[in-house]
């Protein structure tokens, strides 16, 4: 007969196989900058962060010569968006005036099982001829960061890059062609107006679906622009970007798996309750 020790010592190490390695967690709150060059956790996916860039910044924007990774908090998400993560800015993250810009880049490549679906979205607010934008472009299983500008991946010219647009616009702005969107603040770059997950106090999301995928490389540009022209009040102020991805989807063998170990577990049980 099997000794109830090694019952027990089974069921554990059995139940425990399904569960994934993991590197340390993201801490919510924690500054971008602690996670630049290294990976963090968040749920069951992992968050490579390669760098946060500032790629320009004219006068009349804050912070003074744009946002670096020291002045970003990264806060986790888990929700019906999937799992990833908010950069809220820790200072005012604002272009005031036509032809005012501040532009910086997120490079990172998230691991995991089974994604199949990546979701943008920026909070924030603009005025008539202004605009707070995100472009995102990903390659579906890439693994080294950022991808390449000319329709590539790097490592890999068969795999396709592809782009996600988030943006909030005001009303006359660039992004407004057909006049049609509310005052003083609409979306643009085929998103639709979604509950801020941030600040607010508006929000621009999109979202896209494929196969399953085991990783995905990102290049995000951020750019907060006060619009064409100068000196005409106009402002736009980012207080938020999100990122999040379908969650893992277990193999069928996990569950397999657990149903064994917790079978041995219950056995187990049993055996030392009649002891």
């Amino acid at each position: 007969m099997i000794g109830k020790k090694i019952v027990l010592a089974l069921s554990l190490c059995v139940a425990g196989s399904f569960i994934p390695l993991q590197a340390a967690p993201c801490v919510s709150g924690s500054l971008l900058s602690t996670y630049i060059g290294s990976s963090c956790d968040i749920g069951t996916l992992s968050f490579s962060f390669t760098s946060f860039n500032v790629i320009g910044a004219t006068a009349n924007t804050t912070p003074p010569g744009g946002l670096t990774a020291n002045q970003v908090q990264l806060v986790t998400l888990l929700n019906a968006n999937g799992t990833g993560f908010l950069l809220v800015p820790t200072v005012a993250w604002t272009a005031s005036g036509g032809g005012a810009n501040t532009d910086s880049e997120l490079q990172y490549v998230v691991t995991g099982t089974g994604i199949n679906r990546i979701y943008l979205e920026v909070d924030g607010s603009v005025t008539p001829n202004a605009f707070s934008h995100v472009l995102e472009q990903y390659c579906l299983g890439g693994t080294t960061s950022p991808p390449a500008g000319n329709g590539s991946c790097p490592g890999d010219l068969n795999l396709a890059q592809h782009q996600l647009d988030a943006t909030i616009v005001g009303l006359g702005g660039p992004g407004d062609t057909d006049g049609s969107h509310p005052v003083p603040d609409g979306c643009s770059g085929l998103s639709t107006a979604v509950t801020p997950t941030g600040a607010g106090p508006v929000a621009c999301g999109v979202s896209a679906t494929f196969a399953a995928q085991t990783s995905i490389s990102v290049l995000k540009d951020i750019d907060v622009n006060g619009g064409p022209g100068g000196g005409n009040g106009d402002f736009a102020q980012i207080t938020g970007v999100v990122n999040q991805f379908g969650a893992p989807v277990p193999e069928p063998g996990t569950y397999v798996l657990s149903v064994i170990g917790l079978g041995l577990l219950f056995m187990g049980r049993r055996k030392l309750s009649r002891s």
